[in-house]
């Protein structure tokens, strides 16, 4: 969603050797947050060529794009509350076009301060409560993601009572 490409380097680790390069995504990228989603990346090189004349030119290489994901992180879940909530945190869940599944099964973004049965609300960045639908399976491990754009957190499993 940026307007123009950015530049990364030694904030994201990046390393080229033998062909292979490696990144560790880094929070921000010339400065701006990168928040959870796909993105798409490209790595160009410049190189100096001693041409037959023996003068030294710098050539430049440049990759195929290729796109990766940065996903939100859950951490830890607790509950459920006497009204059947539950607390998630971890982090990159402010952006917007969030999404929240248990055992697939989508959940609807709240609009109140509590959310109800089938709903999920995002306090912070950091943290996110919901209940689950009336319908979802009792008494079993479901495993319960969010979405941000497009990039998924892994499982993480509650039992409903």
């Amino acid at each position: 969603g940026w307007d123009s490409p950015v530049t990364v380097g030694a904030e994201w680790a990046l390393q080229m050797r033998d062909g292979e390069v490696s990144v560790s995504p880094a929070p921000t990228a010339e400065g701006r947050a990168v928040p959870p989603g796909m993105y798409r990346a490209k790595v160009q090189v410049t190189r100096s060529v001693t041409g037959g004349d023996g003068r030294v030119r710098q050539v430049q290489f440049l990759s195929n794009p290729m796109a990766f994901f940065i996903t939100p992180q859950a951490d830890s879940v607790a509950g459920p509350s006497a009204a059947g909530v539950f607390t998630l945190d971890g982090l990159g869940f402010a952006p917007a076009g969030a999404a929240m599944t248990i055992l697939g099964q989508s959940l609807t973004l709240g609009a109140g301060a509590n959310p109800a049965a089938g709903e999920f609300i995002i306090d912070s960045d950091t943290r996110l409560r919901f209940q689950p639908p009336a319908t979802a399976l009792r008494g079993r491990a479901l495993p319960v993601r969010v979405l941000i754009r497009g990039a998924s957190t892994p499982p993480i499993w509650v039992t409903l009572p």
